[in-house]
């Protein structure tokens, strides 16, 4: 009909040969200094010219957006220690909040701002009611003093029904009963601490490793459990937490602060068992305590191929709830950890090469190393504090890898973080292998050593000068 018509396209139009209203004026002027970086033709500037003699109002509130800024938010120390309190009772949770994002730290522990409840079951009931059924298990075993690897399939069943109904009453949950589908999470639950319980007895059993405490609160959290193995000269201690997720230890996270708690724990529970020590058998506080392991254990009823062979399907099973994290390459740890480990573990984390060796996939440090990442651990622990109780509370959330600190934020609606403003920015950290990450911890912990030996032998001289001048 129309042989002659050409289509065009409107966005590579320029301003002049454009049909614009006041509104669409308007935008094109948002547009242009949404993009200014990029350079503003003299078109746009004569448009940006009129609307200046004709609205002056409407373009100052768009000048004001564009060329708003972000100030950093801070809060005085005062108010930082009357908001968040006594920093030595600072949670790990916390710790690593404020690591991913301050101001998000800030909303949760400062201002207390929470999520409506609603009458439903969610994920965090589902781990805590996992994690009081759990307790519950240990510490009726405990009581009947009988070690898990000698309970029989009978009594471990019976133990394990009573531990999630008692949990589940006391979390005090009726929406669990309120329909047939929440009603099938007590199976769901039952069968999860089921298989638990079987899977780290089935790791017992073939270590060294017994429960020693289940649970224990301290100062910066709650230990799900300690267990330890003693030989005529050391005790060896690893601790263990339980996640009904997928969350792997990262390394890297650590190093940034993210993943803080498996260190922190295992540094209470060493400090935890030298007292001990010293209270319950002085005769024998020549014994050296020695850190072995950190563990998630993931608590799931994993699905695997069927197998004709039981062992074939036992081994294929435990796989899938292998141990995660990091372990003292210690031989001594290792072989308590697993009795004559070939191949690759599918208990921890680790494996060995036909000669012995372990495989480069094994997730261990040499104990030089374990030692250097505890004791970083407690440096980047001190250091959160530190700005914690400093008034750090700017929003400037973490991204590392493609994962930022917003992912799984309740906070978008009302923090107003907005990377394309100026003053709003994420913080990159660098992702390192577990070989960089312990380069960066060795460098960083020098330094420490060697600030910490200047100040003390400036602090020496100035004692030594004061006792010339008869000062002392």
């Amino acid at each position: 009909m129309f042989p002659g018509l050409q289509v065009q396209d409107e966005e590579t139009r320029t301003l002049s040969e454009q049909e614009l209203t006041r509104d669409t004026g308007a935008a094109c002027l948002a547009k242009g200094l949404r993009s200014r970086r990029q350079g503003l033709d003299e078109e746009w500037k004569e448009l940006y010219t009129w609307y200046r003699r004709q609205e002056p109002d409407s373009m100052g509130r768009l000048l004001d957006a564009a060329f708003y800024r972000k100030e950093p938010d801070q809060l005085t120390k005062a108010a930082a220690k009357s908001l968040f309190g006594d920093s030595s009772r600072v949670s790990v949770t916390r710790l690593e909040q404020f690591a991913s994002c301050a101001y998000a730290h800030f909303l949760t522990y400062g201002l207390r701002l929470s999520e409506r409840e609603q009458y439903e079951f969610e994920s965090l009931d589902l781990g805590n009611i996992a994690h009081q059924s759990m307790e519950r298990f240990a510490r009726k075993a405990d009581e009947q003093r009988m070690d898990w690897t000698e309970l029989t399939e009978g009594q471990r069943g019976k133990l394990i029904e009573e531990s999630v109904e008692e949990s589940i009453a006391d979390y005090g949950n009726t929406v669990l009963y309120s329909t047939a589908r929440n009603e099938y999470m007590i199976t769901r639950i039952k069968n999860l601490i089921r298989r638990s319980v079987w899977a780290l007895t089935k790791q017992m059993a073939q270590g060294d490793f017994r429960l020693k405490g289940y649970e224990l609160k301290f100062g910066s959290g709650k230990i799900d459990r300690i267990d330890i193995c003693e030989d005529e000269e050391h005790i060896y201690v690893k601790v263990t937490d339980y996640k009904t997720g997928m969350k792997s230890f990262d390394i890297t996270a650590f190093y940034h602060g993210l993943q803080m708690q498996l260190p922190v724990y295992l540094n209470a529970a060493l400090e935890l068992e030298k007292e001990a020590l010293f209270r319950d058998n002085p005769e024998e506080t020549g014994k050296e305590v020695v850190p072995a392991a950190v563990f998630y254990y993931r608590m799931q009823d994993p699905f695997v191929e069927k197998e004709d062979d039981d062992q074939v399907l036992e081994g294929k099973i435990l796989k899938e709830l292998r141990l995660d994290g990091l372990i003292n390459a210690d031989e001594n740890v290792i072989g308590h950890l697993e009795h004559d480990l070939n191949g690759n573990s599918n208990l921890i984390p680790v494996g060995k090469n036909k000669d012995g060796s372990l495989s480069k996939s094994s997730r261990v440090l040499p104990s030089e190393d374990f030692a250097l990442f505890l004791s970083y651990a407690k440096k980047k622990e001190q250091e959160l504090k530190s700005q914690m109780g400093e008034g750090h509370a700017k929003a400037a959330p973490y991204e590392l890898d493609g994962s930022t600190g917003c992912d799984y934020c309740a906070y978008h609606g009302i923090c107003g973080f907005d990377p394309r403003l100026e003053g709003y920015g994420y913080r990159s950290l660098e992702n390192y292998t577990k070989e960089e990450v312990m380069e960066h911890i060795r460098e960083e912990m020098d330094e420490r050593y060697r600030n910490r030996r200047l100040m003390q032998e400036a602090v020496e001289e100035m004692q030594a000068a004061a006792g010339k001048r008869g000062d002392l």
